[in-house]
């Protein structure tokens, strides 16, 4: 309809006039409408940072401030979501927060290996760190994750959705 039309048009302009948005076009990618190259690292599991190898958010000060980076990805395993949500969200929260305070923009990846509700191939795992599921495709699981993300985050541009690892 005319309603849903202009509603839609009313949000495309919106997204052009905010300046808190990365914007594409062709190959360059703009920030505050101005020229942005995106370097960056990525710094794994947020609970896995923590419990295996003891690691804080002031890495973010020398991410940002020693290796230049302006971005980090943050990779959420599905398995370990799964099995323990309050715990993930906890640690996933601190990272975003960590990370955002040092100016760095935050891509969040959905860490799944295989189509959604599909077989997953069981790749070489390290038993210590990543139990057979953590790579887990279940869409269910997937979904109700990026629900929470999208409210939690709704008004943060600077987090970046990056919703499925490897659909192979």
């Amino acid at each position: 309809t005319a309603a849903d039309l202009s509603a839609q048009a009313g949000i495309a302009d919106w997204f052009r006039l905010v300046k808190d948005v990365l914007k594409v076009e062709a190959n360059k990618v703009y920030y505050d409408n101005r020229p942005i190259i995106l370097a960056g690292v990525a710094v794994g599991d947020p609970q896995a940072r923590r419990s295996i190898y003891h690691r804080g958010v002031e890495d973010y000060a020398t991410i940002k401030n020693d290796w230049l980076a302006n971005i980090v990805r943050l990779s959420v395993f599905p398995g370990q979501y799964r099995d323990n949500q309050k715990k993930s969200k906890e640690s996933l929260e601190e990272e975003i927060k960590a990370a955002r305070g040092q100016g760095l923009f935050v891509i969040v990846d959905w860490h799944a290996i295989g189509f959604p509700n599909g077989w997953y191939k069981e790749r070489e795992l390290d038993e210590e760190i990543n139990n057979p599921y953590s790579y887990d495709s279940n869409f269910n699981t997937a979904r109700e994750f990026w629900k929470y993300l999208a409210v939690k985050y709704r008004h943060d541009r600077g987090v970046i959705f990056y919703f499925w690892y490897e659909p192979a």
